[in-house]
């Protein structure tokens, strides 16, 4: 039997940035024994939005206009890092690199971080470059402390990609793990264990 849900998605304007906004939705579904994955689907909606004249600061630009600065992290940090949840990100990934942050930058109006690759462990069908990368940042949860990632830091990096679109992104589902904390050892976690389940797309 099978069960229909259905759910509104509220997605509007602020009226104080000029640019595109994306919400993504990343659905996977497992049986109870976690031996079959279905997915992921992912749903992306897009709007145009533009700022209101009249809810714009004393300053008269946003920081996406200015080249900006990063958006400040959430206060409540819902993340999960323990060893059992990255491995099976490392499953649901697209891609898995060891990176070095080098910079956020605003782009139309979106974030990306610009990383310097130093491995690449698992590669999807987005070419991956050999040395610098942009990745879309499409969430606020992607570092185990959710907070940005910082500059010069080296981070293990699970993440998404476009096909669509050829390009990469990291959304609340993806993971950037703090090398020098837990990043190698899950690294050489999934090596002696390197069991992902078969991978269903409907």
């Amino acid at each position: 039997m099978i069960r229909l849900l259905i759910f509104r998605v509220k997605f509007p304007c602020t009226g104080k940035v000029t640019g595109e906004a994306l919400l993504t939705i990343n659905i996977s579904f497992a049986e109870v024994a976690g031996s079959q994955i279905w997915g992921p689907l992912s749903l992306t909606l897009r709007r145009n939005c533009v700022a209101d004249k009249h809810k714009r600061t004393n300053t008269g630009r946003n920081s996406s206009e200015q080249g900006g600065s990063p958006l400040p992290p959430p206060k409540i940090c819902n993340k999960r890092c323990n060893r059992r949840h990255v491995m099976r990100r490392f499953c649901l990934s697209d891609f898995v690199i060891k990176a070095r942050m080098e910079s956020e930058i605003m782009k139309n109006g979106l974030p990306r971080l610009r990383v310097r690759i130093l491995r690449m462990y698992k590669q999807g069908r987005v070419k991956i470059n050999n040395r610098h990368q942009l990745l879309d940042k499409r969430g606020l949860e992607i570092t185990c402390s959710c907070s940005n990632l910082k500059v010069n830091k080296v981070y293990l990096i699970l993440g998404k990609e476009d096909k669509r679109r050829r390009l990469l992104y990291l959304d609340n589902f993806s993971t950037a793990v703090d090398w020098s904390k837990n990043g190698k050892q899950y690294i050489r976690a999934n090596r002696k264990n390197n069991s992902c389940p078969q991978r269903r797309t409907p």
